[in-house]
């Protein structure tokens, strides 16, 4: 599919590219709009193979857990998807063994030109498997005097550390559409999931703009059960409203409280407790490529 450098099909993301003017904030470029009209309806724009790849941030050591990166302006990349998934056990040892020596890097998948694939086709059991190669880090691609932190392309110029590798689908974890239709939510919302040890969380997303948050929990917390751990579920953290959508990540403490499934009142009645969370690593923070339009800080006093 062929379109401006604005409104480039596929994988390459934001479809601003580096070292571009920003667009003024809300502002859509005829490129945007022909996308948006092509790209956003239930059977989009046929796309070619290549441009049919997915990103996932690889999550956990011991359980592996791919995670999603989203795009709200594009029908096939409009999904919060957590997978939970196997590599063959020659792969997944030196993926244990990179998290060890560098336990603060960040790791991604893709899938491979040859497994092109539609999210929908893994929440509903039609694809089990897939190839893929893995990359270290996630380059930050900011044009100049843009916040920190934008991905407009991905990094196929940098080799992947692994160029090519069986994914095999365990099951889906949680899987959703966006649905423009829906409001914000009142607090900054997480999806939690994880199994045994180990627990990980996603920024809960909702429509432009919004931002794209993964990370670890050092710990899986004492107080859910490891079904619903397994099952996923959205904590609230109550001290921190959804609105103005963070460009940073917004959870810098170490230690916090949280609503569960926003259980807190019912009819006015206070019924339930806040319970602990002790945050672990940031794999990935981003509002590029989530947005079309870049969101900007909001200026002081207003």
């Amino acid at each position: 599919m062929k379109m401006d450098k604005k409104a480039m099909a596929g994988m390459k993301m934001s479809g601003k590219s580096a070292g571009a003017k920003p667009t003024p904030p809300g502002q859509l470029t005829p490129g945007d709009k022909k996308m948006l009209k092509a790209m956003l309806k239930p059977d989009p724009m046929p796309m070619a193979p290549k441009d049919r790849r997915h990103a996932f941030i690889m999550c956990g050591s011991e359980t592996l857990f791919l995670v999603h990166m989203t795009m709200f302006h594009m029908e096939e990349h409009c999904y919060q998807i957590v997978l939970r998934a196997k590599l063959p056990p020659a792969i997944m040892k030196k993926f244990r063994e990179w998290r060890r020596k560098k336990p603060k890097q960040s790791y991604f998948l893709a899938n491979l030109t040859e497994s092109a694939m539609d999210v929908p086709q893994l929440a509903s059991g039609q694809l089990k498997e897939f190839e893929a190669e893995i990359h270290e880090g996630i380059p930050d691609s900011s044009p100049p005097g843009a916040p920190k932190g934008q991905y407009n392309e991905w990094p196929w110029t940098k080799p992947a550390i692994v160029a090519k590798v069986r994914v095999t689908v365990e099951r889906v974890v949680y899987f959703r559409h966006f649905d423009f239709n829906f409001d914000y939510p009142k607090y900054l919302t997480y999806v939690l999931f994880g199994a045994g040890e180990e627990a990980h969380m996603q920024s809960y997303q909702t429509k432009e703009p919004d931002y794209d948050h993964i990370l670890s929990l050092e710990k899986a917390p004492a107080w859910l059960p490891a079904d619903k751990l397994e099952s996923a579920v959205t904590v609230n953290f109550p001290k921190e409203p959804s609105r103005p959508v963070r460009i940073k990540n917004p959870l810098t403490r170490k230690a916090y409280k949280v609503q569960y499934q926003g259980f807190w009142e019912y009819l006015g009645f206070r019924f339930a407790d806040l319970h602990p969370l002790e945050l672990g690593p940031t794999w990935w923070f981003g509002n590029s490529p989530l947005n079309l339009v870049q969101p900007v800080r909001p200026k002081k006093g207003k």
